[in-house]
C-alpha cells in the first residue's frame, strides 16, 4: 500500500486486519474511528474483504465492489447493500464499523486465492420479481476491473447459470444472452448480430463469463 501521505493515519477493524491509511477526524461512531480513504486504499480495502471471504469460507463483514465514484459494501445478513459515494476530494467516508488506529506500523499481507476455489456469487442486479440470481462458481483471477467478480461454471451447471442470467436479461432489457451453438456458448447481442462473442472453456474446462456484474454473496 505504499507510505502513509501526510496528513494521514493508519487505520484497522481488528488485530491482525490489514492498516490503510485514511484522513481521520475527530468524529466517532460509538467510539469508533470515521476513516475517509482515497480511491487506491478503498481498492485495496475491497480486494481484502473479497479475497478474506472466498480464502476462509466465512462471512465476512461484507464483501465490496469498486467503480470511481461509489463503493458498494454487500453486508452478510441480507441487508440492503450500502452504497458510499466519494466526496468531493475523491474520497470514501466509513462509518457504521469498528474502525480504530491500527497497532501495526505496516500493512498486513493480503491473502492469495488457492486454485479452483469454490463459492457462490450473485448477480448485483435484480429481475422482475427483485430476486437475486446466485450460483455457485469457481474463481481465477476473481475480480474485473470495477471489483466484479468474473465467475467460471462447471460445464455439468452451464446451462442452469445460462438459464437464470437469460432470465435476468429478459425482465431487465438487456440484449445479451447466452446460448449454446451446437456445443459452443455464445454470447449474442440480441440487437446486433454481428456482436456475439464465443465463450471458450478456460484450461480447467470452466466456462470464464466476465461482464456480468456479479459479487461474492457474504453469507455463504
Amino acid at each position: 500500500m505504499g507510505t502513509t501521505p501526510a496528513g494521514e493515519t493508519l487505520v484497522q477493524l481488528f488485530d491482525g486486519s490489514p492498516a490503510f491509511p485514511a484522513l481521520v477526524g475527530d468524529e466517532r461512531w460509538h467510539g469508533f474511528c470515521q476513516p475517509r480513504l482515497r480511491h487506491q486504499v478503498a481498492q485495496d480495502l475491497a480486494r481484502w474483504l473479497n479475497l478474506s471471504h472466498a480464502t476462509t469460507g466465512f462471512p465476512a463483514i461484507a464483501t465490496a465492489v469498486l467503480t470511481e465514484h461509489e463503493l458498494t459494501l454487500y453486508e452478510y445478513d441480507d441487508r440492503e447493500p450500502t452504497v458510499v459515494t466519494a466526496d468531493s476530494d475523491g474520497r470514501f467516508l466509513l462509518t457504521g464499523w469498528s474502525w480504530m488506529p491500527a497497532d501495526t506500523d505496516s500493512p498486513v499481507a493480503l491473502p492469495t486465492i488457492p486454485v479452483a476455489t469454490d463459492v457462490t456469487v450473485t448477480l448485483s442486479v435484480t429481475c422482475g420479481e427483485e430476486r437475486f440470481c446466485s450460483f455457485r462458481a469457481v474463481l481465477a483471477d476473481l475480480f474485473d476491473e470495477y471489483g466484479h467478480v468474473i465467475p467460471r461454471v462447471h460445464p455439468d451447471h452451464i446451462l442452469d447459470v445460462c438459464g437464470d442470467l437469460n432470465t435476468v436479461a429478459y425482465f431487465r432489457h438487456d440484449a445479451r444472452l447466452l446460448r449454446f451453438r451446437g456445443s459452443t456458448l455464445v454470447q449474442e447481442d440480441t440487437t446486433d448480430p454481428d456482436a456475439a462473442v464465443v465463450i471458450d472453456r478456460d484450461a480447467d474446462g470452466l466456462y470464464p463469463l466476465p461482464g456480468y456484474r456479479c459479487h461474492l454473496d457474504p453469507n455463504t
